[in-house]
């Protein structure tokens, strides 16, 4: 039952204890996972997380860690419809496994089929939410209702996408809208160069234009990569823009500089993340979590996309005036 309510990757038959020792209450598994990124703001957070341990069943003397279990997310909060990306790179040693991406819902049935031109569709009372795969771009998957084992009263829709693999990855989106919105596009976006595993995607709605970018870490870093007009070395990135084609807001996640249409958004002498909008700029100092260190300080120079943007860095506000440029520094 550990699975049951988690929205995660499980791999084979189940994502922690393959078995329990008696009296474990089905627990055994890991929750050893780190924090490696965050970058949290008004207009959008970005979170990256390394789950390896979690993937070993401390109740198995000789389980062994994933080689590799990298999520980052991006929860792009502002505006008519807000939306997630999740990003996964996974890998459980060097044979061939099955992996399964779970989505659990309270709807008990959905539509669509989770490509980007029909994505899998959730009915609300008043909204609906559209989950879209940019990887796998046809996502084999199954839908079931499914009760806990242990409370029996609740009933879920589970969605499972299934790939077979030795090293995976999972990239998918999902934006909700009212029923009396316009739902948003979202379609692949522009090649990524400078990495052959990066991937881009477009999230379109009324007034906004967003370009988001991932590609997964080599040693917490990313490397420079160009997806048309981005340019970044960040793990995760958006820039929006209105209809006049403004940057109204962006995120970096884990980078030294991003750059939009040549126009120096953000620059540090080390990596960190920033989530800023026309409200706040806000900057965090990148985590150490796998060397069991405290976060350094956020550094660097950044754009305000409005003239009342507050400056925040770590958590709290700085008193920094931008100059003719807009930028400001930390």
């Amino acid at each position: 039952g550990v699975d049951f309510e988690h929205n995660i990757v499980i791999v084979g038959e189940g994502g922690m204890p393959a078995r329990d020792r008696s009296g474990s209450a089905g627990d055994d598994g890991s929750l050893f996972g780190l924090m490696t990124g965050v970058g949290l703001g008004h207009f959008a957070d970005y979170v990256r997380g390394d789950a390896r341990l979690s993937y070993a069943d401390r109740s198995i003397p000789d389980a062994t860690p994933a080689e590799r279990a990298n999520r980052c997310v991006l929860f792009v909060k502002q505006g008519p419809a807000p939306y997630v990306v999740l990003a996964d790179d996974i890998q459980k040693d060097a044979g061939e496994q099955d992996y399964h991406w779970q989505w659990y819902t309270e709807a008990l049935s959905i539509g669509g089929e989770g490509t980007l031109e029909r994505p899998f569709l959730i009915e609300g009372e008043e909204a609906r939410c559209g989950i879209a795969f940019l990887e796998p771009a046809a996502p084999r998957h199954e839908f079931q209702v499914v009760q806990s084992p242990h409370r029996r009263e609740v009933r879920l829709g589970l969605l499972r996408v299934s790939r077979r693999g030795v090293r995976l990855r999972f990239l998918a989106a999902a934006a909700a809208w009212r029923k009396d919105a316009r739902q948003p596009a979202m379609r692949r976006g522009p090649v990524v160069e400078g990495h052959p595993l990066a991937a881009s995607l477009w999230v379109e709605g009324n007034g906004f234009r967003d370009l988001v970018l991932w590609q997964p870490e080599a040693g917490e870093r990313g490397r420079a990569v160009v997806a048309g007009p981005l340019k970044t070395d960040a793990l995760m990135a958006v820039v929006r823009t209105d209809g006049a084609g403004r940057v109204t807001g962006y995120v970096m996640g884990d980078g030294s500089s991003l750059e939009f249409a040549g126009k120096v958004l953000a620059h540090s002498p080390r990596r960190v993340s920033v989530s800023a909008d026309a409200r706040r700029t806000m900057a965090n100092g990148p985590r150490r979590a796998r060397r069991g260190l405290a976060p350094l300080a956020a550094a660097g120079t950044f754009w305000l996309p409005g003239p009342a943007s507050e400056l925040w860095a770590d958590g709290k506000r700085i008193e920094a005036q931008a100059g003719a440029d807009g930028m400001a520094a930390v």
